[in-house]
């Protein structure tokens, strides 16, 4: 009810409106601060617990296997360049084939057009 008749007061009726929402949002906010207040060392009188250490990470692999995963890697690198090339020279050598091919039938015909000449 204090809410009301103060935020009416400085506010009007918008005043009216905000007035609830936030008298609740507020008194939620001061019992939550009210409860962490009691359970404090400030009001128990009780010492603060140090914190603890943190944890020690250990990783336990074999030896080398990073190295055995870095050559792998590379190895699989290699083979994948490998493939390209090879599928690069193959596209030439066909591609030349081709051409042989082509040249061959032109000489065959000149040849067999020179014949009937």
């Amino acid at each position: 009810m204090l809410a009301l008749s103060v935020f009416g007061t400085l506010f009007g009726f918008v005043g009216l409106l905000v007035a609830v929402p936030l008298s609740a949002a507020l008194g939620v906010l001061v019992r939550f601060a009210a409860a962490r207040y009691k359970e404090s060392a400030l009001y128990t009188g009780q010492e603060i617990p140090p914190q603890p250490a943190p944890p020690t990470l250990v990783e336990i692999v074999p030896a080398g296997t990073a190295e055995q995963k870095r050559n792998l890697a590379l190895v699989s690198r290699e083979m994948a360049i490998a493939a390209i090339k090879r599928e690069e020279l193959e596209e030439e050598l066909r591609r030349r084939r081709e051409i042989e091919a082509k040249a061959q039938e032109k000489a065959e015909k000149l040849e067999r057009k020179t014949a009937l000449d």
